[in-house]
């Protein structure tokens, strides 16, 4: 047979991605024969019986993109040896500590301690299964070899960390508000500490049925509302499984072996969840939340073996827990994680070809993800983690049902559209005000712009259906956060131009007042995130003040004075019931105490032409408890006076008129919000309505979406 005839192709005339072809094939070309041209097989191929081959020649754009293709294909490759390298060194040290063991079982997460707290290069994963919920079926986890998620996980919930690193970013936005030197904050030579040992939970340690009950609860109306990760019924299973009311029907908690499970690990983390949204007097001496937290931890290693909703969800779940609770955790790093994975597995886009019901689900899961990053990035002052450019995923348009103190007010889908409308709108604020004010753009512009973008948002929000007056609460405190963030000096803003001064000074005490409806045995105290935005507010409120609001006569008038005062002395008290049993939290109250005094000092001064006023020596911070009939803002905190002195009140015979701020005991360390430092956040609720808002204020300012 020719060497001609051997050569075969499947579909020699086919074309591909390369442009052009000879115009002649190999054979009339090689032949001197003048060819036709004809597809699939020229004339002169067709008689001679030789496979027709036409060559086909690279364009300068075809080749660009075949060398891009291939630089591509390489630079993945070499990502993946790297990933596989490092997961052979992770189960290395795995295999030396099971080794180590000598009795018991193996935690899941037993990483030497001293395994730095950084997380690997992101690589794509394998897309496993879709199983929304996945079997109830316990999952052992000796088979399989840990996956990427679960890798960068574990250097998450059990390795070692850096103390500086974290109260950076939790106590550090306080603190440089307040002007306190970072050295007075954090013992550096405290070292690092071991954050909680996976623990699988026994029917000892599992909380009564009733406090079960009521932490589920609170999950669903405080956190699941704003992030609806999970279905009421799906968690009404895991209860009932977890007390069985059957008789001979044993309890998840009862298998032996214990292996992790799927179901219990949703559990611990909506008891972890709610055992933080309950006041102090339910849970002291009733459950430990370390000890909820360690038996979460050890079922983690289900959710994220599981396919990418059940990994992603569990995620969120871990990171909604950082949130309510930040003392034990970076929750920065743990939301900037889950973002960069939900990217990693293309959450961020719809896929059409996929079943409606894990559609909805991965939107769902998406926009939590989406909504956490905004918040904890806009509350630390803090870059986010997924660009808004890159989304192609429209909003859920089916989310779990709400309960009624929502559901008055709106649809549960259309709350949390209005939810992700928020946090939208918080980035902005955080991008164009903070962090990267758009170049050659006037800073009253710009202003403008996102005030009005503020107001569109605010004014198109649903009211109460009985009380057409009120909007949401948790919607009406974030905006007045937003416009307080918005006005305060910054990067964008050096110093408030007047006519924004009355804004702010509104807009940070109505923050204030609604932060005062609170019930004091909440322990908000406990989270840095709410602690961060109060202190936002209650610096601008101060900063309004000594500039007089940009109109020097005002310290002239009795009723501006006495108001300045009230309001003054409100703040102090508040922020005091705030700092009270938080770690850290008695410098922020005592700093906050000394930014006020010189100020209050002033506005106590009689001024020559005006009388001295009755209200002086009643309201002033001079060590007095206020009258009883005095209240202020109808709340009874038991905070600390503002010198804690008994002493005589001290006043002074005429009033100086020169800007507080030139006096050293009234300076305001601006220069931190100048460099971009952070503050507000979302959070709280306004005490309008008794009747049907007054049980939904307490725990609204402290939930994951309350921070």
């Amino acid at each position: 047979m020719s060497p001609m005839r051997e050569r075969s192709s499947s579909s020699p005339s086919t074309t591909g991605p390369y442009a052009g072809a000879h115009p002649a094939c190999q054979n009339c070309k090689k032949k001197k024969k003048k060819c036709d041209r004809a597809r699939p097989s020229c004339s002169y191929c067709i008689r001679t019986g030789y496979d027709c081959v036409y060559e086909r020649l690279l364009t300068e754009s075809a080749q660009r993109d075949a060398n891009a293709k291939l630089l591509a294909e390489i630079a993945s490759q070499k990502l993946e040896i790297a990933q596989l390298r490092q997961q052979v060194e992770s189960l290395s040290r795995l295999t030396l500590t099971y080794a180590a063991e000598s009795t018991g079982p193996t935690p899941p997460f037993a990483h030497p301690q001293n395994e730095p707290n950084t997380t690997s290069p992101m690589v794509p994963l394998v897309s496993r299964p879709v199983e929304l919920y996945p079997s109830p079926t316990p999952q052992t986890t000796a088979a399989a070899a840990p996956t990427n998620a679960e890798r960068m996980v574990i250097q998450l919930v059990n390795a070692e960390i850096d103390l500086g690193n974290t109260a950076q970013s939790l106590v550090g936005s306080v603190a440089q508000q307040l002007g306190i030197p970072w050295k007075e904050i954090v013992d550096q030579t405290s070292g690092p500490r071991l954050l909680h040992v996976p623990k699988f939970p026994t029917l000892a340690s599992l909380p009564s049925k009733a406090m079960a009950d009521i932490m589920v609860d609170k999950y669903f109306t405080y956190v699941n509302c704003f992030s609806p990760l999970l279905d009421y019924d799906v968690v009404q299973q895991d209860l009932a499984a977890l007390y069985p009311t059957e008789p001979g029907v044993a309890s998840l908690v009862a298998a032996s072996p214990p292996v992790p499970d799927i179901r219990l690990f949703r559990m611990f983390m909506i008891f972890g969840i709610g055992y933080n949204l309950l006041p102090c007097a339910l849970t002291d001496g009733v459950c430990d939340g370390g000890e909820l937290r360690s038996c979460a931890t050890a079922h983690f290693i289900t959710a994220l073996r599981g396919d990418d909703i059940t990994c992603l969800t569990g995620i969120a779940l871990y990171c909604a827990l950082s949130m309510t609770d930040p003392s034990w955790v970076d929750p920065y790093q743990t939301v900037q994680f889950a973002a960069k994975l939900a990217v990693e597995l293309n959450f961020h886009k719809d896929d059409p070809s996929l079943p409606q019901l894990e559609r909805n689900k991965r939107q769902r899961v998406f926009w939590t993800i989406f909504g956490m990053d905004r918040e904890i990035s806009f509350a630390l002052g803090r870059p986010t983690a997924i660009p808004e450019n890159i989304i192609d995923n429209p909003l859920p348009q089916s989310v779990p049902d709400l309960p009624t103190i929502h559901s008055a007010f709106m649809p549960s889908h259309e709350l949390f559209q209005q939810v992700v409308l928020l946090r939208r709108i918080q980035g902005i604020v955080l991008t164009d005000v903070y962090l990267s004010p758009r170049p050659g753009e006037d800073p009253e512009d710009a202003s403008s712009r996102i005030h009005n973008e503020i107001d569109i948002w605010y004014e198109g929000l649903p009211h109460k259906v009985s009380l057409s007056s009120d909007p949401h609460p948790y919607f009406e405190v974030n905006y007045h956060l937003l416009l307080t963030r918005l006005y305060s000096p910054s990067p964008l803003i050096r110093q408030t131009t007047s006519g924004r001064m009355r804004t702010l000074r509104e807009s940070s005490y109505k923050v204030i007042e609604m932060y005062g409806s609170m019930q004091e045995e909440h322990r908000v105290q406990r989270n840095h995130i709410t602690l961060s935005q109060l202190a936002s507010a209650c610096t601008a409120l101060v900063y309004t003040i000594s500039e007089r609001e940009s109109v020097p006569g005002n310290i002239k008038l009795a009723s501006w004075r006495r108001r300045a005062l009230n309001q003054l002395e409100s703040a102090e008290r508040l922020f005091a019931g705030f700092c009270s049993q938080s770690a850290h939290a008695d410098i922020y109250s005592n700093a906050f105490i000394k930014l006020t005094s010189g100020l209050k000092a002033k506005l106590n001064e009689q001024a020559p032409d005006v009388s001295h006023p009755r209200w002086v020596g009643r309201t002033s911070f001079s060590g007095q408890t206020p009258r009883p009939d005095v209240p202020v803002l109808g709340m009874e905190f038991k905070g600390p006076t503002s010198n804690g002195s008994n002493g005589p009140e001290s006043t002074v015979s005429a009033v100086d008129l020169h800007n507080p701020l030139d006096d050293p005991s009234v300076s305001i360390p601006w220069s931190a919000w100048l460099q971009g430092t952070p503050s507000a956040s979302p959070s709280a609720s306004v005490q309008q309505n008794p009747s049907s808002i007054d049980s939904f204020l307490p725990e609204f300012n402290f939930g994951t979406f309350a921070s």
